[in-house]
């Protein structure tokens, strides 16, 4: 009986460290989720402001001068020209792109990420085609091709690639190993998936898109280390990249070096670009609160592409210290909730995803912000739920359902499920050992009930014995102390070896 009492306890210590193991995950993983989704809703409610102040300075322009200009001809007073909805349509336009995006994001989360791969494969190539077929056709924009025209709105492909390219090599990293293949993976699904990532990224590279190359490059460096793989790989890696952008850098036709120039000639001579040194007044202008939303004068033709790139500068004119700052704790809330999602996955593909996904998002907006304030060269990359436009909103929210699958997947819940039918489990079984134990202590509660005449004494030191083994069969909860006793199930131990008295009597008589 002593060797079946030290199991039991040892059973009832390791179901409670379990207990406790899977309360304090319930009490983090939810809690990485809420500040995921609020440093979301608080960089949303930032892109919806600005969606209709900092896009309204040009538009409200065009149309005072179309309007001017008509009733010019018209021989009309052009002073009373009236500004119509069309200086405000970006804002409705960002508010469709949030929905189309919140959807998606909410059905991506539903999907099992291990369920993602082949519909990742297969966009993939889709992907790759369109990247292909953009250098080919495309027309170039500022100094790069990039977005497909198509009246309406504009399809950014890079901006896509993203997601599907995480998923794409965070699957195969996660199954693939050099340590376990020992060094050998020249197999089909290797080359397969060369060709696409670095195929991809060759595209990006001479479109030329140096933000979007640098930002897959950190992210799926982020999936190599969380999958575990040599340290060496992603640092050999980081090299080359830094060589081949140097190198396209240096014999591009003088926009991207243009851009690193101006970057150098900053620190260097203290010459500021106008793009920059706009942002610069900006962002000096607002002070702690702000002109107020809707006062920007920057946005007014003075600072280039106000609403895109350089928008957290018109958010420190209109908002002040307190916009920017809310900014930055949205971003520290992804941060926070994606790396804590991250790190209780349940294996190495949902660490990967959701890690490198957080470490994309986080490093776009590092790119964005250390370029508006003159700590990094322009790269053009947008600031991510922020900037207008709708590629860049898609690819965000495709990064965040991502993020959120994983933490479906590992949900405290489905590991109390199972932890909890393992206890019920062990609890049966506990509970039919002590059913036996207890039937042969009724058995000699009997026999020295009709051999004294004295069952009484008996009966209650084995219901003493009995006790703590009973509360934790029984109940399953509860706390137990060290040494397997239940602290709160002495009444229910009293019912029960006075049901086992009763037993005993009636049998007697």
């Amino acid at each position: 009986m002593s060797r079946k009492k030290t199991e039991q306890k040892a059973s009832t210590r390791g179901g409670t460290a379990k207990r406790r193991q899977a309360g304090s995950a319930a009490a983090a993983l939810p809690a990485a989720r809420y500040g995921l989704l609020i440093g979301v809703a608080i960089l949303l409610a930032l892109s919806l402001i600005m969606a209709f102040s900092a896009s309204s300075g040009e538009a409200v322009i065009n149309q005072v001068t179309k309007s001017a200009a008509e009733l010019t001809k018209q021989g009309r007073d052009p002073s009373t020209a009236a500004l119509q909805i069309q200086p405000f349509i970006s804002g409705f336009r960002q508010l469709i792109f949030i929905i189309v995006g919140a959807l998606g994001a909410f059905l991506i989360s539903r999907f099992d990420y291990h369920k993602l791969n082949p519909l990742a494969r297969g966009l993939g190539w889709v992907v790759i085609i369109a990247l292909f077929l953009l250098l080919v056709l495309g027309e170039r924009v500022l100094g790069s091709t990039r977005w497909y025209d198509l009246g309406i709105l504009s399809i950014q492909p890079s901006e896509f690639a993203k997601p599907i390219l995480l998923v794409v090599a965070a699957s195969f990293c996660a199954v693939h190993s050099l340590r376990e293949q020992g060094g050998n993976l020249l197999t089909r699904s290797v080359w397969t998936t060369l060709l696409m990532v670095g195929g991809s990224l060759v595209l990006v590279l001479l479109e030329p898109d140096m933000g979007s190359t640098a930002i897959l490059f950190v992210g799926l460096s982020v999936v190599l280390v969380l999958c575990e793989w040599p340290w060496y790989l992603p640092g050999g890696l980081a090299i080359v990249a830094v060589a081949i952008g140097a190198l396209r850098v240096t014999f591009s036709n003088g926009y991207a070096s243009g851009r690193l120039s101006d970057f150098i000639a900053k620190w260097t001579r203290g010459v500021t670009a106008h793009q920059t040194l706009q942002a610069e007044y900006a962002l000096g202008s607002g002070g702690v609160t702000g002109l107020g939303p809707g006062l920007s004068r920057q946005k007014f033709r003075y600072l280039p592409e106000a609403q895109n790139d350089f928008i957290i500068a018109i958010i420190g004119e209109e908002l002040g210290l307190i916009g920017t700052g809310l900014v930055l704790v949205g971003f520290a809330l992804i941060l926070f909730g994606g790396m804590r999602i991250a790190s209780g996955a349940k294996d190495k593909l949902g660490r990967a995803i959701a890690g490198g996904a957080t470490v994309m998002l986080v490093f776009q907006a590092v790119l964005n912000i250390f370029a508006v304030i003159s700590l990094g060269p322009v790269t053009g990359k947008p600031l991510p739920f922020v900037t207008l436009g709708g590629s860049s909103m898609l690819s965000s929210f495709a990064l965040v359902g991502l993020i959120l699958s994983v933490a479906r997947s590992s949900a405290p819940s489905s590991r109390r499920a199972v932890s909890g039918s393992a206890e019920r489990s062990g609890s049966r079984s506990s509970r039919r050992s002590d059913g036996d134990g207890l039937s042969s202590s009724l058995e000699d509660r009997h026999d020295d009930g009709d051999a004294g005449g004295h069952g009484h004494r008996p009966k209650r030191k084995r219901g003493r014995r009995h006790r703590g083994r009973a509360a934790v069969s029984a109940k399953g909860t509860g706390e137990v102390d060290d040494d397997g006793e239940a602290d709160e199930e002495g009444d229910f131990e009293w019912r029960w070896d006075r049901g086992a008295h009763l037993s005993r009597s009636r049998s007697g008589d």
